[in-house]
């Protein structure tokens, strides 16, 4: 990826993406073709792509880098990778995540 700010994820820019495509969320700036730290379990910050709800499902959004909530769970079981701790009615905005079940 050219680069990462913080809550970015680090997936692909497709809806409902498989886990086993995500690495995980940067909880900082990372520079493009530099190392750094992801998260892949446990709770941390992500960029909501649209509103979300407190105890929904997350599953990749169709922005790049951001996560989406997902109220049908079961549709899409094998995309979802944690839940929300906060929520907020706003895209573009850094929430609250349970990250599980990545590496």
């Amino acid at each position: 990826k050219s680069g990462s700010t913080t809550g970015e994820a680090e997936l692909p820019a497709a809806a409902n993406a498989p886990v086993n495509k995500i690495a995980g969320i940067a909880q900082q700036a990372i520079a493009s073709g530099s190392y750094g730290w992801v998260l892949s379990s446990g709770d941390g910050q992500a960029m909501a792509g649209e509103a979300v709800t407190i105890d929904n499902l997350m599953s990749t959004s169709g922005a790049a880098g951001h996560v989406d909530d997902d109220a049908t769970g079961a549709t899409i079981e094998h995309a979802c990778f944690g839940t929300f701790i906060t929520g907020t009615s706003s895209p573009d905005a850094l929430v609250h995540v349970r990250v599980s079940g990545l590496l």
